[in-house]
């Protein structure tokens, strides 16, 4: 409350005769202004010793108001456009409005407004109590079209606006438009450097969707044997631009390397692209056969007559290999690679012919290259030689037995060792020990001696008897007899 309107009640005499009088002391209600940078919270007591509490209508938001206008800038397709002063495609404006509410601190009523800044009600009035009456929102110049890519705008300067407290926001929308414009778009073969094709684009306006899909005619390129390489045009999403409309597809040939191991192998005289009626067919050096190569082991036996083992070959079947290379949109061979590959072949036991040696106990082993594909080796048999008896002089004794020597059966290129010599009749060896051979391939004399044997007679004669006849030991002819005729004598 205020201070009492009288500090005292005077004195009064009375006596008898005085009537009753009353007194009545005014104390009025204290008021307390409530502003948004002092505001109340409703359900608070006011007087920190009272149960009195703010009453709704003093929070900061309810001595608060904001209107705003907000201008958008698009084109005809609803796409943002940074038409706005400060650069981007939307700008706010904003009037702000307070007011002071004066609240009664017996009763927690709002009393009333303060329009003058006395403390005072001014107007009871809800709407007439915000401060300032009125303001006005700035005009707003538009960006010029061409700055920001675009022929025309239908605002080219937002007018002012008074607005009071309790306004509505409002909304103005700038339209940006541009005149038709058209475009190209070229397919590029990126390996010659030829221009396959060129389309002109349909002519439409600024920021609107291109009508047009290069997915189709990349596609029967693709089925002519090109890939792509680059597309500067994206199909469903692409818009006209103030400038710059013209597009490049670059696509090149694909390569197609064949190989003999190709799980899908090519025919010469197929198509290459079967989706391409006039496709190119594969050429003859796409033929598997051109990219394979055996490689052959023969080993020659000779010398042997009619004994003599025919020739051993061995076959390795696709030993070397290669690949080529071809373009796929033209057919014709870009490339054609070395042979890769070796082949070490076994080796191989030489056959055994009895009577004969041969020069290797083994042959083979040899390694063919794409070079030298056929590799051959000739094993030479020759006859084995003989054991020859023969007389002191070293001559051959007459139809005495000459013995070839036997082949060695585990060692070709060998004569079986320690062979015996043969019985030749009324002869005997000087060395009855069997003979090694030391060359297979030449005879072996061995030296005999004649064994004779003989008879001794006693003829008497002057009868013509013979007394007695013996017969002599045998020996080697030119050795002493072993025999005396003195007992006998």
């Amino acid at each position: 409350y205020t201070a009492p309107d009288r500090a005292s009640v005077a004195a009064v005499t009375v006596d008898g005769n005085t009537t009753d009088v009353t007194e009545k002391i005014y104390y009025g209600h204290q008021t307390m202004p409530v502003t948004p940078t002092n505001p109340g919270t409703p359900g608070e007591p006011i007087n920190p010793k009272g149960d009195v509490t703010y009453p709704d209508g003093v929070a900061k938001d309810d001595l608060t108001a904001t209107v705003k206008r907000t201008i958008n800038y698009v084109d005809e397709n609803g796409n943002k456009v940074n038409g706005a002063p400060d650069g981007t495609s939307s700008y706010v404006q904003t009037a702000e409005f307070t007011r002071t509410a004066i609240v009664d601190k017996v009763t927690g009523k709002i009393l009333g407004y303060d329009t003058n800044n006395d403390g005072k009600v001014d107007t009871e009035s809800e709407d007439r109590a915000w401060m300032p009456i009125e303001k006005t929102l700035d005009a707003v110049k538009s960006a010029d079209p061409s700055s920001v890519g675009y022929d025309n705008v239908d605002i080219a300067n937002v007018s002012s606006l008074v607005v009071t407290a309790g306004e509505g926001d409002t909304t103005v929308t700038v339209t940006y438009s541009n005149n038709q414009v058209s475009g190209t778009i070229k397919y590029i073969d990126d390996t010659t450097g030829v221009e396959l094709d060129s389309d002109n684009l349909p002519s439409g306006k600024v920021g609107s969707k291109i009508n047009y899909t290069t997915a189709d005619k990349i596609k029967s390129y693709e089925d002519q044997g090109y890939e792509l390489v680059s597309n500067d045009f994206t199909d469903g999403s692409q818009v006209y631009e103030k400038v710059g409309n013209d597009f490049v597809v670059h696509l090149k040939h694909k390569t197609q390397t064949i190989t003999p191991n190709d799980p899908n192998q090519v025919t010469p005289g197929q198509p290459i692209n079967p989706n391409d009626p006039n496709s190119p067919v594969y050429p003859t050096d796409a033929d598997r056969n051109n990219l394979v190569k055996n490689a052959t082991q023969t080993i020659h036996y000779v010398g042997a007559g009619d004994h003599t083992p025919v020739d051993n070959t061995v076959t390795q079947k696709d030993a070397f290999t290669r690949t080529v290379t071809i373009d796929k949109v033209t057919g014709k061979v870009l490339s054609t690679s070395d042979w890769e590959g070796t082949k070490t072949f076994n080796t191989v036991d030489t056959p055994f012919v009895d009577g004969y040696h041969a020069d290797k106990k083994t042959a083979g082993g040899l390694t063919a290259t794409p070079d030298n594909p056929d590799v051959e080796e000739t094993v030479t048999y020759a006859p084995n030689g003989k054991l020859v008896p023969v007389d002191p002089n070293g001559t051959p004794i007459p139809g005495a037995d000459t013995p070839t020597y036997p082949t060695d059966p585990n060692d070709p290129t060998k004569v079986v060792p320690n062979e015996p010599i043969p019985d030749v009749p009324g002869y005997t060896p000087v060395d009855p020990s069997p003979v090694t051979p030391t060359d297979p391939g030449k005879d072996t004399p061995v030296p005999y001696v004649q064994v004779v044997t003989g008879t001794i007679k006693y003829v008497d004669d002057t009868t013509g008897k013979t007394l007695s006849s013996s017969d002599l030991p045998s020996g080697k002819v030119g050795s002493k007899i072993n025999y005396t005729t003195a007992d006998k004598i």
